[in-house]
């Protein structure tokens, strides 16, 4: 028998060719997608305006979301993260943070992550599996009622969406498409270790999505050490390929994750070796205290120690911001998702 698919799979042209090969005008396919993307209807037999008879094909070819809510959790600031679990069982971490003037929801990309970053939870895990296209499109679905228009939506979740990169970009297609969620590209940020080629697929692809480079550290030796990516992707090329990224699609800057770990990467000689590396980029530098993690053995940088790290890049005349955590006493916060506590958690 053959298993369904989700119908979040689909770009609208796919599902026109579906719609034409079931004896419906091309019409219709963009009935489906209002009622599945503006009106949030999951259930083919609440799409009144089809007839029974097509409702019945579409049931018996498709489904909708692909996953169930495991586990809600909700900060004391007001974040909420959810646990997904899995058609294979696994889970998944997606996290809507609000604020006074926009929102802003963390998708994951993939079930675990491959490239073990030493100060990540997510990394401790190992790789599980690439998630699907519908499955990234659900998280985003599945949270709706806490997200309101004016959202941020950031690739900063579980995973390395570059190592997925096939399935990302289709989910961004879908996600900014007229008939699909109708995003704005530029409230869609990409996260990324480094991936080199992929950066470049990304350029060649025409998305224009802002992104972010996760960099904690100013000079090989040290990235090695938290990043074991870089020995593939060292920081010679991953500028180079950032300035060619610039060029070609005429972004204004490159924004740069920096995990501020105490004796680590936060003294002022790593300062000023970042702003040597960083000089020939435009570059917003946003320093995030490290939230802790069980498994690891690193610290968060003091608070005074940021603020000296801060000032010697902000007079160097870069954009610098300290980024506060969000949803840390629930495990939300960035480096923290993991899924492990809520694995046993039951269905809701």
């Amino acid at each position: 028998m053959k298993l369904k698919q989700s119908i979040l799979n689909l770009t609208l042209n796919e599902l026109q060719q579906w719609v034409a090969t079931a004896g419906e005008p091309a019409f219709r396919a963009t009935q489906i997608f209002d009622w599945i993307y503006d009106k949030r209807m999951y259930d083919f037999d609440g799409m009144t305006n089809l007839s029974i008879g097509f409702r019945k094909k579409l049931a018996s070819a498709f489904h909708v979301l692909d996953f169930s809510v495991s586990n809600r959790q909700e900060s004391v600031d007001g974040s909420v993260k959810y646990a997904f679990r899995l058609q294979d069982d696994g889970i998944i971490e997606t996290v809507h943070m609000p604020s006074d003037n926009y929102d802003t929801l963390c998708i994951s990309s993939q079930s675990g992550c491959a490239l073990g970053c030493r100060f990540c939870a997510t990394a401790q895990l190992g790789i599980h599996r690439n998630l699907t296209v519908s499955e990234i499109i659900s998280q985003v679905l599945h949270s709706h009622s806490d997200v309101n228009r004016r959202c941020n939506l950031v690739f900063m979740g579980m995973g390395e969406p570059l190592l997925n990169s096939e399935n990302v970009f289709r989910s961004i297609d879908i996600m900014t498409g007229k008939w699909g969620l109708g995003w704005s590209s530029r409230r869609i940020t990409l996260s990324t270790c480094g991936i080199v080629p992929e950066i470049e697929r990304l350029v060649e692809k025409g998305l224009d999505v802002n992104l972010a480079i996760s960099l904690n550290a100013a000079d090989d030796k040290t990235r090695n050490r938290l990043m074991p990516i870089n020995r593939k992707y060292p920081l010679k090329l991953l500028m180079q390929c950032l300035s060619d990224y610039v060029f070609k699609t005429r972004k204004t800057r490159v924004t740069f994750e920096y995990i501020m770990i105490k004796n680590i990467n936060d003294s002022d000689e790593t300062a000023k070796k970042l702003t040597k590396l960083l000089n020939k980029t435009h570059s917003k530098i946003n320093l995030i205290p490290l939230n802790p993690v069980k498994a690891t053995r690193y610290n968060p940088s003091d608070s005074e120690r940021i603020l000296a790290f801060q000032k010697i890049l902000s007079d160097a005349g870069f954009l610098v911001r300290i980024r506060q955590s969000r949803g840390s006493d629930i495990l939300a916060a960035c480096g923290q998702l993991a899924g492990d506590s809520l694995n046993k958690s039951e269905e809701i």
